[in-house]
């Protein structure tokens, strides 16, 4: 019998690398206004950031599952592996879509980095700076 040693937690750079990445998404989006599309190759991960209605939303895709098409169309082109709208407002919940299936289909690595998004963006709030300036707080 052989006992296998693995450690299967990220560490505290890579946790900060990805909560930086996550920032860098969502200020981008909240300064330009516009649905910001992020890229973490390390990861095999793709976040697109988006307003909509009252609701920040983040969508989640597989980058080696992912294909660019036209800038306009990527969510139609595209299933995503995770989907979650927060609203600002406490009184209302959040929305959340998983693909499972997906799931079992990504590497340990990316699946804690995944999880390190997800709990993330339930922990954001958004400190306004300026009128053009954002920055997100855990």
């Amino acid at each position: 019998m052989f006992l296998l040693k693995r450690n299967l937690s990220l560490s505290t750079s890579d946790l900060k690398e990805i909560k930086d990445f996550f920032s860098r998404t969502i200020e981008k989006m909240l300064t330009t206004k516009d649905e910001t599309l992020n890229v973490l190759k390390r990861y095999d991960m793709v976040l697109i950031c988006s307003w909509e209605g009252s609701y920040l939303v983040m969508d989640v895709f597989q980058l080696s599952k992912f294909a660019i098409s036209n800038r306009k169309n990527v969510r139609r082109h595209n299933i995503p592996y995770y989907v979650a709208a927060r609203s600002f407002d406490k009184s209302k919940e959040t929305i959340v879509y998983l693909d499972e299936h997906k799931e079992k289909g990504m590497a340990v690595e990316n699946l804690q980095a995944f999880y390190h998004i997800r709990d993330l963006l339930n922990t954001l709030e958004v400190h306004v700076v300026s009128a053009n300036e954002y920055e997100c707080i855990w």
